[in-house]
């Protein structure tokens, strides 16, 4: 069955703007201060209480971080890591929102539409679909909602299921994506990074599925011939295609019951690499490319290949039993995964004075560290220092957007080097240049380090100094999904 699972950013904004604001200040002081109560259940309520509260209270759990009570402080510095772990995970799954109200349009033309305003392109495939297409359809989302929800949505109405997601194909599937140009049928430019829709059969049961933020996760039967003799689960993840997706993780199973209420006592898997081709079940071939495009041959699957190769967007559930059942009526889930973020300001060092080095504070483990003064011609010149995990970090390149961010004058791009931004009180940035400059891969901790000693123009009158320096780039963030999904059927093996 279909479960939309609520965009947590609606609780968010609505916690955040209930309640009185003094008495809820008045009432986290109380919370934190029972933090280092003597009695252990008193301090475990504060703890869940102050969690609830989430971002609401994280002003004042950073600065009960300080508290010369050891308790409060542990406690503290403990909560302002879930809470801001939560709010990082939030703002990485937030979902693209569209809004679809038609009457009697043809479904490719709605698919347009809803491709337009999600800015991904939405098409149908398989073959045969010229009635499809033209297909007369009326349809409300009835208001804004998240991206997934909506093909879901238009899916149930119209009969149809997701056959590929950038160039991922659903397992099972039997769509062709080099098949002939039908009339009155939208194609895409590139097939690979779209999302096709195709027709569902009449007998073939909707796929379970559970939408979260930017994420669909759908529960898929084994493709025949891959069953072999497991019986359990494939869980496939479907992220938006503008959420860079890197692995699935790891997949935790917290609860799982069958039709008589009974526990099951579940494992899991996940790919432990990503193999440069995968073949499908009718012997289709995706081969992945270094430069991230695909190309999709046919090809033939012996029996070797009977069983599951599982991809970066797929996680696998078995059950230990000696009697499995044919259904599982819960299944409360959470998928872990790896994204990779956009741009965003990785680490800032504020406050900055003359001649006085001083450290910034960022993410994913990042040392940054900046001095400035004026050289014996007056020029201001700043040193950076940077050091940071090669594999998980890249720094903005200069023509790079920054969001939120204005780019420079003409010729200057966004204003960095080595992803690095320096701007004065009122925020405005300096022109830099490079006068040295080394970076080196450190082959024991694989970190990368740079030391770069840069000229910053643009003070004509000698009165602009430099107040804070952001360093640019994109992360590697791990993600948690949780979902539940009902009426999940098992494979039946062999």
């Amino acid at each position: 069955m279909l479960h939309f699972g609520l965009c947590p950013l609606v609780i968010l904004v609505s916690s955040l703007v209930s309640g009185d604001e003094s008495l809820q200040t008045d009432s986290i002081q109380e919370l934190i201060e029972q933090l280092g109560s003597a009695e252990f259940a008193e301090r475990e309520i504060a703890m869940k209480r102050l969690e609830e509260l989430g971002p609401v209270a994280l002003d004042a759990l950073r600065l009960a971080c300080q508290s010369e009570n050891p308790e409060i402080a542990r406690r503290s510095q403990e909560l302002v890591r879930k809470v801001e772990r939560k709010l990082a995970n939030e703002k990485a799954l937030a979902p693209t929102l569209v809004e679809l109200d038609v009457r009697e349009q043809p479904l490719d033309r709605v698919l347009a539409d809803l491709s337009r305003q999600a800015g991904y392109e939405v098409v149908l495939g398989g073959s045969g679909l010229q009635a499809l297409a033209s297909h007369k359809v009326t349809f409300s989302t009835d208001g804004k909602k998240p991206f997934w929800t909506a093909v879901l949505s238009i899916c149930e109405v119209e009969g149809l299921q997701i056959a590929c997601v950038g160039g991922f194909l659903a397992p099972g599937s039997l769509m062709s994506l080099r098949g002939p140009t039908q009339p009155g049928v939208r194609r895409p430019n590139d097939p690979t990074r779209a999302i096709v829709l195709e027709p569902r059969h009449p007998k073939s049961p909707r796929r379970p599925a559970y939408v979260h933020g930017a994420v669909l996760i759908e529960a898929f039967p084994f493709p025949t011939p891959a069953t072999g003799s497991t019986r359990g689960i494939l869980l496939q993840v479907w992220p938006e295609p503008r959420l860079n997706w890197e692995a699935a993780t790891g997949v935790k199973v917290a609860k799982a019951i069958d039709a008589a209420d009974k526990q099951l006592v579940a494992e899991t898997a996940i790919a432990t690499s990503s193999p440069p081709f995968v073949v499908a079940a009718d012997g289709l071939v995706i081969v992945r490319n270094p430069d991230g495009s695909h190309r999709f041959i046919r090809g033939g699957i012996t029996e070797a290949d009977h069983s599951i190769t599982l991809n970066a967007r797929q996680g696998l559930i078995k059950f230990k039993a000696d009697s499995i059942p044919d259904l599982v009526k819960q299944l409360h889930i959470s998928f872990f995964g790896t994204v990779r973020t956009g741009v965003e300001p990785l680490s800032q060092v504020a406050d900055l004075v003359a001649n006085r080095p001083t450290n910034g504070v960022g993410v994913s483990g990042i040392d940054f560290r900046l001095s400035y003064g004026r050289n014996p011609m007056g020029q201001l010149i700043a040193t950076i220092e940077l050091s940071y995990d090669a594999k998980t970090v890249t720094p903005a390149g200069s023509g790079d957007f920054l969001p939120g961010v204005r780019g420079g004058g003409f010729g200057t791009g966004n204003n960095t080097i080595y992803g690095v931004r320096i701007t004065d009180a009122e925020g405005k940035p300096f022109v830099l240049g490079l006068t040295s400059g080394r970076h080196s891969l450190d082959p024991t901790s694989q970190r990368m380090i740079v030391v770069a000693t840069l000229e910053l123009h643009g003070d004509r009158e000698g009165q602009r100094v430099p107040s804070r320096a952001t360093f640019w780039g994109t992360h590697i963030q791990r993600v948690e999904i949780p979902l539940i999904l009902q009426d999940v059927p098992i494979n039946p093996g062999k």
